[in-house]
């Protein structure tokens, strides 16, 4: 009998919303479990031809674990196991599970920022504000929305009866997010002020509800938030300053402005800040917030919010949901077919896909990857190359068809599309010097030809709450941030607006020349010399042939007798020896949970690097290269630092498959490749891969014979 869980226990009916916990209820005799971490989990569900589909997710550990399902499994039957090795997909010891409906509720309203984190602050007029409405077990039902003004119950203030409808009506929201929330922005309008019949007595703070109706006249959830009144004072200044025929000498900004203006330059440059660069980092921000990749997961995201690890490459999947189609990923969302033409690939008439290097920006660029910089990179590159043709005709005059037949037009919407896409005539153009020179509003009017969420896009998937105005304030609260100092919201590097040709903050064209004297950029990103591993470095001679161990120079042997051959280079370490960058960098994942403690703890696996680091350079030549640590007792550096060749970035050791070598022949494995992707949790405990396709003896400092031996 296979040592196992024999088998879990648990609600078989679990409640649609509500968080239940499973446990592990017995094991096979001979079944050993030293650490409950061991114990993994995973959850199916049974398609219409009786197999089941594995569901993905973060991977659960322990003997007890809890699940929360969300309303689309209502009704499915499914399937829950844990195992020790692997999971066997059958019953037992897996438990068969049902859920039904819970309880049906409206949970919550929720304010954000214009970013859609939580409002800490009291809101002004003018500014945009997210909604959230988290619901359970309403999916597919009508929400009934109002706002409302709520007067003070004050000797000075308005009887608290007379509460003011602003909307006037009410709006309907469906629940067509199976996670049970409805979303929705509006923007704070002075004009509520007047319609609510503000007095005198009320000061500066004006409060304001809405009121959520679902199911049932009983059920209502209501939340209020005070609204700061003082930006009508702001904003009346700032529209004089942009009259009729300003004065000439203010370039129609306000004195105010000017000066305003003129004092944050001053403090941008003792920040050593580039205001330009700032610009199109705010603004390149504000296109995640409504693409919903803001956040550092934002770079792994497929479209429905799907995942991808591998980032050598885009996913180029297409993924069906919620009725629609996409092949949209990462960061910007960009679609298969504007990946390929950005890495020189363009459809002939064959329908087949052809190369060009005159068209290729990614090389042009240097872009080898689909990683974070990458993505960011080629954003830049759409912004700057993608727009500056105006569009043909067919487009401002769309063919729109009533059946699928295509004979019969519909005139209606092919109005209103022409209607529509007439405030693009004439404003294409490069959108970065668009943003540079302050014209957001026609950046963003472009833009929207990319990115589908963008106020003015012609595709008709945003918000009519969102408007310029919302994406004005978003890009205008990133723009303050970037010009206090830099985020770490975006992975480009300083100067980056040099190397697309702009000439902002004393930059130039890409071709000034680099300084090849210097051993290393400034900002670290491209290393001209390199170091090595440890000093006197030696090939581990382990099974009596250092060329076993060297990359893919002789092949090893399995206990099969198959032949394979080793991703990287070992250099013998004694454990605790002090490990060098063999390059100059930027340290991009770490591994640090497994511990030093021989033959006790922290195998894992047969192919298990233990403990690692992975930084990301540029080689001589400009190349992107990864470079990798393996089986470390100690790391010593974090991600996003940046680091120069021959810096102390760890220690040596044994942890991984080398915690059984022997001592003589304890090592740093070493491996350089293009791209590199990661699998299993988080917070240092994730696992990284490189994609081993350079030799990484070749970004050492000291070079080796044909038999392994230092030259």
């Amino acid at each position: 009998m296979a040592k196992g869980v024999k088998s879990v226990k648990g609600n078989t009916l679990p409640k649609v919303g509500e968080t239940t916990y499973y446990e592990v209820s017995s094991y096979y005799n001979g079944t050993v479990v030293n650490n409950e971490n061991d114990i993994k989990w995973k959850l199916y569900v049974q398609e219409d031809n009786g197999s089941w589909r594995e569901l993905k997710g973060p991977l659960k550990t322990g003997r007890k674990v809890p699940y929360t399902l969300p309303e689309k499994w209502y009704g499915k039957k499914m399937l829950i196991e844990a195992y020790l090795k692997s999971p066997e997909k059958k019953t037992p010891p897996g438990l068969i599970i049902m859920p039904v409906p819970g309880k049906r509720n409206i949970e919550s309203i929720v304010f954000f920022d214009s970013n859609w984190k939580p409002l800490k602050d009291i809101p002004k007029y003018g500014q945009s504000v997210n909604v959230r409405i988290n619901t359970t077990n309403m999916f597919g039902e009508t929400l009934k929305v109002s706002l409302w003004e709520r007067d003070t119950v004050s000797s000075t203030g308005h009887d608290a009866s007379s509460n003011v409808n602003i909307w006037g009506t009410e709006k309907s929201y469906k629940v067509n997010n199976t996670k049970g929330v409805v979303e929705f922005s509006m923007i704070l309008d002075p004009a509520w002020r007047i319609k609510a019949g503000a007095s005198p007595f009320e000061g500066l703070e004006h409060e304001y509800y809405l009121l959520v109706k679902g199911y049932g006249a009983a059920t209502k959830y209501s939340v209020q938030r005070d609204v700061k009144d003082e930006v009508i004072k702001q904003e009346s200044v700032k529209a004089k300053g942009f009259g009729t025929n300003p004065p000439p000498e203010n370039n129609g900004k306000s004195p105010a402005i000017v000066k305003r203006n003129d004092q944050e330059k001053k403090k941008n440059e003792k920040n050593n800040i580039c205001e330009c660069e700032a610009k199109i980092r705010a603004f390149m921000r504000m296109l995640r917030v409504k693409e919903g990749t803001e956040k550092e997961i934002g770079y792994t995201t497929q479209y429905s919010g799907k995942q991808f690890s591998d980032m050598s490459k885009h996913p180029e999947e297409v993924i069906k949901a919620g009725g629609y189609s996409s092949s949209a990923a990462g960061a910007y969302q960009i679609m298969t077919d504007t990946w390929k033409n950005l890495t020189g690939y363009y459809q002939g008439k064959d329908k087949k896909w052809h190369y060009s290097e005159k068209i290729d920006l990614a090389k042009k660029y240097n872009i080898s990857s689909f990683d974070q910089e990458s993505q960011d990179r080629f954003c830049l590159a759409i912004m700057k190359h993608n727009y500056l043709q105006d569009r043909s005709d067919s487009f401002y005059n769309p063919t729109i068809w009533k059946n699928k037949e295509k004979k019969i037009h519909d005139t209606v919407k092919e109005d209103k599309a022409r209607e529509w896409r007439k405030r693009f005539k004439g404003q294409q153009g490069d959108i970065i010097q668009m943003i540079i020179d302050d014209d957001i509003k026609r950046a963003a009017l472009i833009s929207s030809l990319c990115w589908a969420s963008l106020p003015d896009s012609p595709y008709g998937q945003q918000s009519s709450a969102y408007t310029f105005e919302a994406v004005k304030a978003i890009y205008e609260k990133y723009l303050k941030e970037e010009l206090v100092a830099t985020s770490k919201d975006l992975h480009l590097k300083k100067g980056f607006l040099k190397e697309f040709g702009y000439g902002c903050c004393g930059g130039g064209a890409k071709d000034t020349p680099v300084n090849l004297d210097s051993k290393c950029s400034e900002d670290c990103s491209q290393c001209f010399e390199y170091s090595d591993v440890i000093p006197d470095p030696k090939i581990n001679d382990q099974s009596g042939n250092k060329n076993h161990n060297r990359y893919k120079n002789e092949p090893r042997t399995k206990a099969n007798g198959k032949k394979y051959y080793h991703s990287g280079t070992d250099i013998l370490a004694v454990v605790g020896t002090e490990v060098h960058s063999m390059m100059c960098g930027e340290v991009v994942h770490i591994r640090t949970d497994l511990p030093q403690n021989d033959y006790v703890k922290g195998y894992e696996s047969p192919t298990s690097y233990g403990n690692t680091i992975t930084i990301k350079s540029k080689d001589k030549e400009g190349k992107t290269v990864y470079h990798f640590y393996a089986h470390l007792s100690k790391v010593n550096v974090k991600v996003g630092e940046l680091v120069k060749h021959d810096k102390v970035i760890g220690l040596s050791g044994s942890t991984g498959n080398a915690m059984h070598v022997e001592v003589k022949h304890r090592h740093v494995h070493v491996e350089a490749g293009t791209s590199y992707s990661t699998t299993g949790g988080t917070n240092g405990k994730q696992r990284c891969k490189i994609n081993a396709d350079l030799n990484p003896e070749n970004y050492m400092k000291s070079k080796f014979d044909n038999k392994g031996n230092t030259l």
